[in-house]
């Protein structure tokens, strides 16, 4: 169960024991020393990029995607990194005070709130947020925030091989880490007990992963007599892009359609708790402090099922509840910000609809990347095997 659920005595016994027979195993544990595989310029070639490390000179920074490792100097990827944060569209400078103890603060006095109203239990304020008996926060160090900071992901996946050279600039992904920020613990609290279950019911479009999807395609081909057509989308930057408001907004309609039995005042309370997540999207770089002036954190941990829920919204708006809803559209899956769907109907048609369902979700806030209105060949047993445009 996450760190945030209850334990009881006898379950910290056991995870006691066990860590304790770990920690005897390592200080114990005798590995044979195997030779090196390196040869001598091999060695030499790590042993001056380790010492370049060392001075500050290179670091080593993972790609946004495909698991690879970059090496880049560590002044061009600190200017990368500026560049984001002086956008002053997307981030404002707070300078050098530290802004967690006031958002901390606020948070202690809503759960204070919580439990005298009985949404929580005492239990649960204590483990969750350290809240004593005496309503008092707790001195223990696992319970106050760290420091949130900013840290950039190379976007390598967005250059072709012949442009991975020295010297080219390369896109940057900037991601708020907020594993030690002032909500982090009744964040997750939050995504455990409600959130997620709650995201769950709701979105109705979502697979878990990959074979998921692939099993949905290959059972919709199965009962298809041909004349299939695939289009998958990918939504702009969508953290970027969603507003707090429309997240809270699809947070609002998700809960009075399929929670009915909370009581307005616990709602309350909960959209309070993550609408104060929300606003505490800071971090710290170098000596000073920014925040989010537009979109949700990418490192929130209620980033992706708040996400989730808002896209499912914005879709219900735009597809699924609307009169937009034409019958040649077959079916649509999503996963966060990629979505996969058929279509029976003419390529002429359907660009008219994805223009349409584009132009709509302008009004949201969100939009499809130029793809929107690409479609492709689908023959069973499951194969997208040609453009159509």
């Amino acid at each position: 169960r996450p760190f945030s659920a209850p334990l009881g005595s006898s379950e910290d016994a056991l995870v006691d024991g066990i860590c304790e027979d770990m920690m005897s195993l390592v200080e114990n544990f005798k590995p044979v020393a195997k030779g090196s595989n390196l040869n001598n310029f091999e060695k030499s070639g790590l042993n001056w990029i380790l010492a370049e490390v060392e001075k500050g000179e290179l670091q080593f920074v993972k790609a946004d995607k495909g698991g690879a490792v970059c090496i880049i100097e560590r002044s061009a990827m600190r200017d990368l990194e500026l560049q984001k944060l002086h956008d002053t569209s997307q981030f404002n400078c707070l300078g050098e005070a530290d802004p967690i103890p006031e958002v901390f603060n606020s948070l202690l006095d809503l759960w204070r709130t919580g439990e005298a109203k009985g949404h929580v239990s005492r239990e649960e304020s204590y483990n969750v947020v350290g809240l004593c008996d005496s309503g008092r926060p707790s001195t223990l160090s696992l319970f106050k925030p760290g420091v949130p900071y900013f840290y950039g992901l190379l976007k390598i996946h967005k250059l072709t091989p012949s442009d991975l050279i020295p010297g080219k600039a390369i896109p940057l992904r900037l991601v708020n880490d907020l594993s030690q920020s002032a909500t982090v613990r009744s964040d997750k609290f939050l995504k455990w007990k409600f959130l997620q279950p709650l995201q769950n019911e709701f979105c109705k479009d979502l697979v878990k992963d990959s074979s998921e999807a692939l099993r949905w395609l290959e059972d919709l081909a199965k009962s298809s007599s041909g004349g299939l057509s695939g289009f998958a989308w990918d939504f702009s930057s969508l953290y970027d892009s969603l507003s707090p408001d429309f997240v809270l907004e699809a947070l609002t309609f998700a809960i009075s359609e399929l929670r009915s039995d909370w009581s307005n005042e616990f709602v309350d309370w909960l959209i309070g708790l993550v609408d104060l997540s929300l606003k505490s999207s800071f971090g710290k770089f170098g000596n000073l402090w920014y925040q989010n002036r537009s979109g949700i954190a990418t490192g929130g941990s209620l980033s992706v099922s708040l996400a989730n829920m808002a896209v499912y919204y914005a879709l219900r708006c735009t597809v699924f509840d609307s009169d937009n809803n034409p019958k040649e559209l077959i079916g649509m899956k999503r996963f966060v910000d990629d979505l996969t769907g058929l279509w029976t109907g003419s390529l002429e048609d359907f660009t008219s609809w994805s223009d349409s369902v584009n132009t709509n979700l302008h009004s949201l806030g969100l939009s499809i990347k130029d793809n929107v209105s690409d479609l492709w060949d689908f023959n069973p047993p499951g194969c997208f095997t040609s453009f159509s445009n």
